[in-house]
């Protein structure tokens, strides 16, 4: 059997899975800091308020990541971001939505 897989050349949608599961990951990590929970704990929670919002679990840890990194996007808010702010950002000392100041 040949190992000719290229990191250079890999498939796209495999990218992004990859990406995914590591903003997964990235967000189970923010919840057992911030609860003192374990891992599975953290990923149940972000499975269930994902689920409860109707939104992917996916979209819910992006914006988990974005919230504590700093790294808000200030653009449209998005359902997701809605969900982060009210379940945790209380945890991280960002209770509501952060506005753009377009002054």
């Amino acid at each position: 059997m040949r190992n000719d897989w290229n990191p250079a050349r890999s498939d796209p949608v495999f990218e992004d899975a990859v990406a995914r599961a590591r903003t997964l990951h990235l967000a189970e990590g923010v919840l057992v800091g911030l609860r003192r929970c374990a891992p599975e704990n953290a990923i149940a929670e972000l499975v269930s308020v994902a689920g409860a919002a109707g939104l992917s679990t996916s979209a819910v840890a992006r914006e988990l990541v974005t919230l504590v990194s700093g790294a808000a996007n200030q653009g449209v808010e998005s359902a997701a971001r809605t969900v982060v702010h009210e379940q945790w950002g209380g945890l991280i000392g960002q209770g509501t939505p952060v506005q753009a100041d377009n002054t």
